[in-house]
């Protein structure tokens, strides 16, 4: 939400460093929440845990963009378009 915050920040410098600020501290517990995760679920295995859960978290990263292209054609403003019909559509 704060870096949702720092797009309507306009040119308030110090509201966007506050938000910013904000942003990475929660990012920073995050981290710290779920990395101890694997250690309080199995400490013999936590390294290997950890790669594979990092593995299955990446995948959609490559995935996503392909399926995309490949639903939009390409061309992402159809995809847009689209999306602004069937919600327009079902209000």
């Amino acid at each position: 939400m704060c870096f949702v915050g720092v797009s309507f920040a306009g040119c308030d410098r110090q509201a966007a460093v506050a938000l910013m600020t904000l942003g990475t501290m929660f990012i920073a517990g995050m981290y710290c929440g779920f990395l101890s995760n694997h250690i309080d679920i199995a400490s013999n295995y936590a390294g290997t845990l950890m790669a594979l859960t990092n593995t299955a978290a990446t995948i959609p990263g490559f995935i996503v963009p392909v399926f995309v292209g490949e639903l939009t054609h390409g061309n992402v403003r159809s995809l847009l378009a689209s999306a602004r019909i069937s919600h327009s559509s079902s209000n």
